[in-house]
């Protein structure tokens, strides 16, 4: 296996081999990383395997692409989702900035316990659809905006490049789960929503995630 410098030489050197669009990929690009650094997430997810790390990229650059993700983040989110205001601001509510972990990391707090009430506004049958796209949304901004918030809340800008913690508060989760069926909150399925959720950041956001507690 090469290490971290021999394999993201090599994984740059089969991006122009295969003529993949780097400039694309990096979202415009986000101000704080280069794109060393960005590839260098896709290849800590993969151990700094050059190949697993490519397909990884290439699937990303797929997504983006057809989903023309590059649009997103200049958008609303009430345009985005498709829901008046008191709906967006419910939808933010779910997360909260709570501090810092101790390694200096952002922590994000997500009540799952707001789900509910959050998905009986939104259209019969289309809370997964929405609340992943908020997801999408949220993680496309934040990427821009971690290490200034982190020095606008007084904590070290650096530390962000290791990503969040993400604490997802579960009390209750079965209680939730069973309000936001179909007759209760648009159909959500709740264990779905979580590991749609999860595959969506390990696929498209690598390393953004530093921990994820429960």
């Amino acid at each position: 296996m090469a290490n971290t410098f021999e394999a993201l030489e090599l994984f740059k050197r089969e991006l122009a081999e295969r003529n993949v669009n780097i400039v694309g990929l990096l979202r415009d690009p986000v101000d704080h990383e280069t794109a060393d650094t960005i590839l260098l997430r896709f290849l800590r997810a993969r151990q700094n395997d050059v190949h697993e790390a490519l397909a990884l990229l290439q699937e990303d650059v797929a997504w983006r692409e057809e989903l023309s993700r590059e649009e997103l983040p200049s958008r609303s989110l009430a345009d985005v989702i498709g829901c008046d205001g008191d709906t967006t601001r419910r939808l933010m509510e779910l997360e909260e900035l709570a501090g810092f972990d101790h390694e200096g990391r952002l922590v994000l707090f997500c009540d799952i316990r707001k789900l509910p009430a959050v998905c009986r506004r939104l259209p019969s049958g289309a809370a997964l659809a929405s609340l992943l796209k908020f997801h999408v949304w949220k993680q496309e901004r934040m990427t821009r905006v971690l290490p200034r918030l982190a020095a606008v809340m007084g904590g070290d800008s650096s530390a962000q490049a290791e990503g969040v913690t993400v604490m997802l508060d579960l009390d209750g989760a079965s209680e939730g789960a069973r309000g936001a069926g179909p007759d209760g909150a648009g159909g959500l399925d709740l264990l779905e929503y979580i590991q749609t959720m999860v595959t969506i950041d390990e696929r498209h956001y690598p390393e953004r995630v530093a921990q994820l507690v429960l």
